[in-house]
């Protein structure tokens, strides 16, 4: 058994409230900080990545068949995914902006609900009003995810935007909760 990965994670709990609705395509477009890399990469990056923007390994990057492996098993089905790492020039934290096609629309009220209800009492999950202008220094350091749905019913699309802190909800702190879950005690034990 594996820990999630961080991009895994921020697009896995942005996309499962809504796999149970008939998707035609899901396409993510994730941001990341350089501390992503790694520690061996952090001085060399630290330095290419000042006053600069990429994207990298485009629909070719490791994370990819997790994703595309969970959200199949979550929906039932396989799905047609494109992912997209990008590489930004801040610490720490990961910024997701998912768009997923929908057969049937939603409309913002509809889409709101489904995400409310879905994580209803759930653990580290903040499900933010519409409207809301995520910001990763509201979730950096910290072993929660925010998410916040869009929903443009006369396109049939639905744009979930995410941020978790790379380094704790998509690493560390994760790896606390799950312990936790698979040997019965408070999921919240030892992440306050």
């Amino acid at each position: 058994m594996a820990n999630p990965g961080c991009y895994p994670t921020v697009s896995i709990l942005a996309l499962a409230p809504l796999l149970e609705q008939a998707i035609d395509s899901i396409h993510i477009d994730a941001k990341s900080g350089i501390s992503g890399a790694g520690v061996a990469h952090a001085a060399q990056l630290t330095e290419a990545m000042k006053d600069n923007f990429k994207a990298y390994k485009v629909l070719a990057h490791q994370h990819s068949p997790e994703i595309v492996e969970q959200v199949a098993a979550l929906a039932g089905h396989p799905l047609s995914i494109a992912f997209v790492p990008h590489l930004l020039p801040f610490d720490r934290g990961i910024f997701a902006t998912i768009y997923v096609s929908l057969q049937t629309p939603l409309d913002q009220a509809g889409a709101q609900s489904l995400f409310e209800d879905f994580y209803d009492g759930a653990s580290f999950v903040r499900v933010m009003p519409a409207g809301t202008d995520l910001e990763l220094k509201d979730v950096v350091g910290t072993n929660d995810v925010e998410l916040c749905v869009a929903a443009a019913p006369e396109q049939g699309l639905v744009v979930i935007t995410s941020t978790i802190d790379n380094l704790i909800k998509g690493a560390s702190g994760q790896a606390i909760q799950n312990f936790n879950l698979m040997h019965g005690f408070d999921q919240k034990a030892g992440l306050k």
